[in-house]
């Protein structure tokens, strides 16, 4: 039981150990927000226009971040506001205490701006609108099945060029696009269990599921996205010469937001997940447990992805249930509930 408090509480731990919230214009205001939409006079600037500031607090994975503010900027589409995405006042788990690529804002690591305004501006204007820090009920999950988000991503949504060039670097180096490509997104770690979502697959699953796709749909290259060493180093025995990866952080725990052995550690995390995103949507076809980061990659890619889905079926609701059902069902034949085992072809 203290060990399911301890994974509940994960979030708030993160946040404890890493930086402190930075407020730097109108602390009172935005120290006191609830959780709700709130709508804010900060000044007299700018009196004929409305700002609209995305935020998500401390947030979860990178593209479930990316995916919460896609919603929020069809908010802004539909409704004529100005977007600006601030995870400098309201902190994610991957922002450091060090200025990143010239910003202390977490999505600028990353991505750049929505819009051409300034936080200092946009904290002296008169109309200003903080988004609810919370997922509501009709937000879009998959992205990629709307054409209204497609635009809306290529309006507003452009990885900084470094992170492109680094990424296109890699795709030349291992023919990613020049031969036919499988990417395979094999989540493991925190996945299996968390409460509500997806279950994973197993290695057995993965591996052999990737067999017959290379054989049916003649992939000759696998791009492999994990966060698990064992997974690696199963693919790597099996498929040997056809596998490349990105030297990105793993481990068979789930310690990725717990431990720091790097320098910019968080950071590191954010850029290493979107290098594999920018990769993963240049590949022919993806096999994956339904993610964020495969649903964003998809609707950012251009090529007719093929999209082998892995179904197993969804965890408890419960934590604590959550903790346990996938170790047990794994082990166990689908007539006797164990794991599904469906592949979907999107």
């Amino acid at each position: 039981m203290k060990k399911v408090f301890k994974n509940i509480l994960n979030k708030t731990k993160i946040l404890d150990d890493g930086p402190k919230p930075y407020f730097k214009v109108n602390n009172i205001k935005l120290k006191n927000l609830s959780n709700q939409e709130s709508r804010i006079s900060f000044g007299n600037k700018n009196a004929e226009k409305i700002f609209y500031i995305i935020r998500r607090s401390p947030g979860a994975g990178l593209f479930s971040n990316v995916i919460s503010v896609l919603n929020h900027l069809k908010i802004c589409e539909d409704n004529n506001y100005i977007p600006y995405v601030d995870m400098e006042n309201f902190l994610t788990i991957y922002n450091e205490n060090s200025i990143i690529n010239g910003s202390l804002n977490a999505w600028e690591y990353y991505f750049k701006k929505v819009s051409n305004y300034t936080l200092s501006e946009i904290y002296s204007s008169k109309n200003v609108i903080i988004s609810s820090n919370v997922i509501k009920n009709n937000f879009e999950h998959f992205p990629n099945k709307n054409k209204e988000f497609k635009k809306i991503c290529n309006k507003y949504i452009s990885f900084k060029d470094d992170l492109n060039n680094k990424a296109n670097d890699f795709c030349i180096t291992n023919y990613i696009e020049k031969q036919n490509t499988l990417g395979i997104h094999f989540r493991g770690t925190s996945y299996k269990k968390s409460a509500g979502h997806h279950y994973p697959g197993t290695v057995d699953q993965f591996t052999n599921i990737t067999e017959n796709l290379l054989k049916k749909y003649n992939f000759t290259k696998i791009f492999l996205v994990t966060e698990e060493i064992n997974y690696l180093n199963n693919f790597k025995k099996r498929f040997k010469n056809k596998i490349c990866y990105i030297d990105s952080y793993r481990s068979d725990v789930d310690d990725a937001f717990n431990t720091f052995p790097r320098s910019l550690h968080r950071y590191k995390l954010g850029e290493e997940s979107a290098l594999e995103s920018i990769i993963l949507s240049k590949c022919k076809g993806i096999l994956y447990v339904s993610s964020n980061i495969v649903h964003f990659s998809n609707l950012i890619s251009n090529n007719n992805q093929k999209l082998f889905e892995l179904y197993n079926g969804l965890n408890s609701k419960n934590q604590f249930l959550a903790n346990f059902k996938w170790h047990i069902k794994k082990h166990l034949p689908y007539k006797l509930f164990g794991l599904k085992n469906r592949i979907i072809i999107h």
